[in-house]
């Protein structure tokens, strides 16, 4: 499932739910979310 940048923040902050073992969860800090929004959307 892709996520717009817009909702990708909060889907990081509450986590996004894989379906599948192979994917480990993970949490980012509110300041890891901000960088990796930044990075994506200057590939835009």
């Amino acid at each position: 499932m892709r996520y717009p940048i817009e909702t990708l923040g909060e889907a990081l902050a509450e986590g996004i739910v894989t379906g599948h073992p192979a994917m480990p969860q993970f949490e980012l800090t509110p300041p890891e979310i901000n960088d990796l929004l930044s990075y994506l959307k200057s590939l835009e």
